[in-house]
């Protein structure tokens, strides 16, 4: 098991329907292309050199839109979104992971059963919305990324923590 920090563009990716994910220096590890809002919508997460790793689908529209979820073309879970009050929880039944997070901080924290496995913290980064992603398996990072990806749409900078560099100032937090 080994962690790392990356960090995904989600103002660009929503503006240009691409972004590639970076570490903290500035090295890209994947490249995630798509969009989101409409049923058959999905977002794709690539290797570097270019092979799909992960691909998440929207299925329904409305206020707890669900996905489908797949790696290496075969579908791994399927998704349900619930919003209530601050907080929003995805469920992700088929891998057994649940995303809790605080819906105008847009930070998360992904369990799988009662384990830690991985944490999204957004930030204001000059006015475009980013998102740190940590995992505890380099395995479930591709994964996380497409998870960061259908959060919180459209995204909003107005409540997000203001960072020049996100990777010095993450640490994992519901607040």
């Amino acid at each position: 098991m080994m962690s790392r920090k990356i960090q995904l563009n989600v103002s660009e990716l929503e503006q240009s329907g691409s972004a590639k994910v970076i570490n903290e220096f500035d090295d890209t590890k994947y490249l995630i292309i798509g969009r989101w809002g409409l049923v058959s919508d999905s977002y794709s997460v690539y290797s570097r050199i270019g092979e799909l790793l992960v691909e998440i689908k929207q299925r329904t529209l409305g206020t707890h839109p669900q996905f489908e979820l797949f790696a290496s073309e075969d579908m791994i879970g399927t998704s349900l979104f619930n919003v209530a009050f601050r907080y929003t929880t995805l469920y992700i039944n088929g891998i057994n992971w649940l995303v809790v997070g605080n819906e105008k901080k847009q930070n998360y924290i992904i369990f799988n059963g009662h384990k830690r496995i991985g944490a999204i913290n957004s930030f204001n980064n000059d006015g475009k919305v980013v998102r740190i992603i940590t995992a505890t398996n380099l395995e479930y990072e591709p994964i996380i990324v497409a998870i960061s990806a259908i959060l919180n749409h459209p995204v909003v900078v107005n409540h997000l923590n203001i960072s020049k560099n996100p990777f010095k100032n993450f640490s994992p937090s519901l607040d």
